[in-house]
C-alpha cells in the first residue's frame, strides 16, 4: 500500500494548489496580493498594503511580541524592502527584493545591522525564468558575503529547457553546481505524436552503484490521452492543471504496469484521479478526489488506498483540507489518516481574521489542535497596521527634510505620542538614525 501511495502523490501532486505562501515572503506579502483588491476603496486604482506587521506568540497565557516587520512596496504592491526586528535579539535584518516585469523576484539580498542604521551584506539569491512560460524558474544562484565580496555557495542549480521546432518542450535537464561546474543530475523528456501532443514522457536521475554513475529511468507514461495540452510540460507534475490536463495513460513504475485515469468536473482545478494495477502480486487502487472550493486556493482532498492480497482487502483514507480567503492567509489546515476505522490527525490549525473598517486585514489569530488535551490552543497572532497606498509609490518624490519623523523603540515598535527618556530609532523618509531622548 505504501508504494502506490507514494506513486499517487508523485502523479497527482502537481495539481494541488499551493497551501502555503512562499517562505521568503512576510505574511503581509501574502495579504496585499489579495485583500487590497477586495477592500472598499475610494478609487479603483488604490492598492492598500500594510507597512507594518507584528508577530506575537502565545506564552503562559499571554501574547508576547516576537518580531516586527517594516515593509516597503513598489507600485504593484510587491515588497521591495522588509526590515525585521526580533524582540529578543539586538539589531535588525533587512531583505531587499528586485522584480522583473512579470512580478517575479529576481534578486533577494539579505543584510544585517547591529544598530538598525548601518547594514552589511549577508546572503544573496538570484533567479532566472523561462522566456515562454514566465513563471517557470530556470536557475537559482546563491551567494554569501565573504571577504567583502559575493562568493557563490549553497544552493545553486540550473534547468535547461529544450524545445522542438513547434516550440513544445522535449527535454528539461536540471544541473547542480559541483566544484565550479554545473553537472546534470535529473532529466525529464517528452516525445510527440503525429497530432503534436506528448505521446510518451519519462524521467531519469543520475545514480551511482558505488563505482560508476549511470542514468536510472523513472516512471514512464505511454498511451497518453489528453484533455488539453499546450506542449509546455516541464515534469510529470505538470499534467493535471492549467493548460495541461491528462485524461488517461499507462504508467510503468519499477517494472509494474499501472493505469491512470483522470476526470475534471469543473474549471477551478478540481479532479478525480484513479491509479490501479498489480504491484508485487497485490491488486492496488488509489482514488484521489481533489475538490477546489474557491478561486483563492481552498480545497478538500480525499485519497483512498485499497490493497488486496490473498483474499484480504485493506484500505486507508487520507483527508486533507485547506481553506483560505481573499487575504491569502491560512484559515484552516487539516490532515488526517484513517486506517481500520481509526482516524489519526497529523495537523489541525484554524484561524480568525479581523478586518478594519475599510475591510483590510487588521488582526490574524491562529490556533493549533493539541492532541493530548483534545482542544485548540492559541499559537500565533499577527497585527497589520500603517496601511499605505502602494499604487502611489514613485508617483511623487518627497524630500527627506519634508517627510514626517517616526520613532521606533529598539524592538522596532512605533512610538506614538510623547516618548519616554531612552534610545530610539528615528526614521525620516529614507534616513534612519539613532536618537537619545532625555
Amino acid at each position: 500500500m505504501k508504494k502506490i501511495y507514494i506513486l499517487s502523490i508523485a502523479l497527482i501532486a502537481g495539481a494541488m494548489t499551493v497551501s502555503a505562501a512562499p517562505r521568503h515572503e512576510s505574511v503581509a506579502g501574502r495579504v496585499i496580493r489579495h485583500a487590497s483588491a477586495k477592500a472598499d476603496k475610494a478609487r479603483s486604482d488604490e492598492l492598500w498594503c500594510p507597512a507594518q506587521q507584528q508577530l506575537y506568540t502565545w506564552d503562559d497565557g499571554d501574547w508576547v511580541l516576537a518580531e516586527t516587520n517594516r515593509l516597503t512596496y513598489n507600485s504593484k504592491g510587491l515588497i521591495t524592502e522588509d526590515i525585521t526586528v526580533e524582540s529578543d535579539n539586538p539589531g535588525a535584518s533587512r531583505t531587499i527584493y528586485t522584480y522583473n516585469d512579470n512580478g517575479n523576484w529576481t534578486s533577494r539580498v539579505m543584510q544585517y545591522s547591529s544598530d538598525m542604521a548601518d547594514y552589511r551584506n549577508s546572503m544573496k539569491t538570484e533567479r532566472e525564468f523561462d522566456a515562454v512560460v514566465p513563471s517557470f524558474v530556470t536557475a537559482t544562484y546563491g551567494y554569501n558575503w565573504l571577504n567583502y565580496e559575493w562568493q557563490q555557495t549553497g544552493n545553486n542549480w540550473e534547468r535547461e529547457v529544450t524545445r522542438n521546432a513547434d516550440g513544445n518542450v522535449t527535454k528539461v535537464e536540471r544541473r547542480v553546481l559541483y566544484q565550479g561546474i554545473f553537472d546534470p543530475t535529473q532529466r525529464f523528456m517528452a516525445e510527440y505524436g503525429t497530432d503534436g501532443k506528448v505521446s510518451r514522457m519519462w524521467s531519469e536521475e543520475l545514480t551511482s552503484d558505488g563505482f560508476n554513475l549511470y542514468w536510472e529511468e523513472g516512471d514512464v507514461y505511454t498511451d497518453i490521452v489528453w484533455d488539453r495540452t499546450d506542449g509546455q510540460i516541464f515534469s510529470a507534475e505538470d499534467i493535471m492543471y492549467g493548460a495541461n490536463r491528462i485524461s488517461s495513460a499507462r504508467v510503468t513504475s519499477e517494472g509494474d504496469e499501472l493505469t491512470l485515469t483522470v476526470e475534471y468536473p469543473d474549471e477551478l482545478g478540481s479532479y478525480k484521479g484513479v491509479i490501479s494495477g498489480s504491484i508485487d502480486g497485490a491488486e492496488v487502487t488509489s482514488v484521489i478526489e481533489h475538490t477546489v472550493l474557491d478561486s483563492y486556493g481552498s480545497y478538500e482532498e480525499v485519497i483512498t488506498e485499497t490493497y488486496s492480497y490473498d483474499g484480504i482487502t485493506e484500505s486507508m483514507v487520507q483527508t486533507n483540507k485547506y481553506l483560505t480567503d481573499d487575504s491569502g492567509l491560512d484559515m484552516l489546515v487539516y490532515a488526517s489518516e484513517t486506517y481500520e476505522g481509526e482516524e489519526e490527525i497529523y495537523e489541525w490549525a484554524k484561524a480568525e481574521l479581523i478586518r478594519d473598517s475599510e475591510g483590510r486585514p487588521a488582526e490574524y489569530i491562529q490556533q493549533m489542535y493539541d492532541y493530548d488535551s483534545g482542544e485548540f490552543e492559541n499559537s500565533m497572532r499577527i497585527v497589520f497596521s500603517d496601511y499605505i497606498d502602494a499604487a502611489g509609490v514613485g508617483s511623487a518624490i518627497v524630500d527627506d527634510t519634508d517627510a514626517p519623523v517616526q520613532l521606533y523603540d529598539l524592538r522596532g515598535v512605533p512610538v506614538h505620542g510623547d516618548a519616554a527618556p531612552g534610545i530610539y530609532i528615528s526614521r525620516q523618509g529614507d534616513k534612519v538614525s539613532k536618537v537619545m531622548i532625555k
